[in-house]
């Protein structure tokens, strides 16, 4: 009879020490998930905010187009640019509590993009800006960086000497670096 005691007793102990260890490696599992869907949040709430962004110095540009410009540089450079360059160079704003820094590039103009629905309903072509937004998330020390090219009207300088095709005035493109 002690024999048995002893075996049940056991027994009951390692499956007992079974069952926590599978509880603290349930818990551990859901912690990381929730970290990890945290993360993808908040990089969605970002990428979102930033685009809105993007898409307001679109406009911005569109309006005052003679500030924060820099030389034409590679994207590749701009990436490696400190938060510090960025705060020497760039202009700075912040919106709904996101501090965001950006400057702009001019790309040159394509005289065979015609631009539909200009203001003074003349044929204009476009010229081609590059912003690069630098958005610094919460308490974080770097950039996210988000670039879009914009087209504004513009009188003709050059001859177009291939086909022509139409361009509507705004933001063109996206994309992260």
């Amino acid at each position: 009879m002690k024999k048995s005691a002893g075996f049940v007793l056991m027994t009951v102990l390692i499956f007992m020490q079974l069952f926590s260890l599978i509880s603290l490696y349930s818990v551990t599992t859901a912690s990381v998930i929730m970290k990890s869907n945290d993360h993808l949040w908040q990089g969605m709430k970002l990428r979102q905010n930033s685009q809105a962004i993007l898409q307001r110095l679109s406009s911005h540009v569109m309006a005052n187009n003679n500030i924060c410009f820099i030389p034409l540089t590679p994207a590749s450079d701009l990436a490696k640019k400190t938060l510090t360059w960025w705060q020497l160079m760039g202009c700075r704003d912040n919106v709904n509590g996101i501090r965001y820094y950006y400057v702009m590039e001019s790309l040159g103009e394509d005289p065979c993009a015609i631009m539909q629905n200009n203001s003074i309903n003349q044929p204009v072509i476009a010229h081609y800006y590059r912003i690069t937004l630098c958005i610094i998330p919460e308490s974080k020390p770097y950039c996210y960086l988000l670039q879009g090219t914009t087209a504004l009207p513009r009188a003709a300088t050059l001859t177009c000497q291939q086909k022509s095709h139409t361009v509507t005035k705004g933001l063109q493109s996206r994309r992260e670096l």
